[in-house]
């Protein structure tokens, strides 16, 4: 989903998403991966309750992780609040506001740093 901001439309995001050297580079990365099972399998999750992050975007940030060599979470969290547009590109679930510059609280949208691991266990 492309947000709507004050300070950017969407097509002006759409647009940065496309020149933003690092979500090429990760959108060229995980290209090369098999998402398939893990879709289906998200598709068929009939929990109660607010629909959490997929579980893709969790195996993408960890894969992130592991490429830009963050050892904690926390790195990894800064890392992410730092680059907005990738997080768009992950497919975390926004918590929109068209107040912030590209439509959504990065702070509130990208998990805790504890949250990742536990989110994975328990789905």
């Amino acid at each position: 989903m492309i947000p709507n901001s004050y300070t950017f439309d969407q097509s002006t995001i759409c647009r940065l998403l496309e020149h933003d050297a690092l979500v090429q580079r990760y959108r060229q990365f995980f290209a090369l991966l098999d998402w398939t099972a893990l879709a289906q399998r998200q598709a068929s999750r009939r929990a109660p309750g607010p629909c959490p992050h997929p579980q893709s975007a969790y195996l993408k940030a960890f894969l992130i992780r592991v490429c830009e060599e963050k050892r904690y979470m926390t790195q990894l969290r800064t890392f992410l609040v730092e680059h907005p547009l990738l997080v768009i590109e992950l497919g975390f679930r926004l918590v929109l506001d068209p107040t912030h510059p590209y439509g959504f609280d990065v702070q509130r949208t990208v998990p805790s740093a504890r949250l990742p691991a536990r989110a994975i266990a328990t789905t």
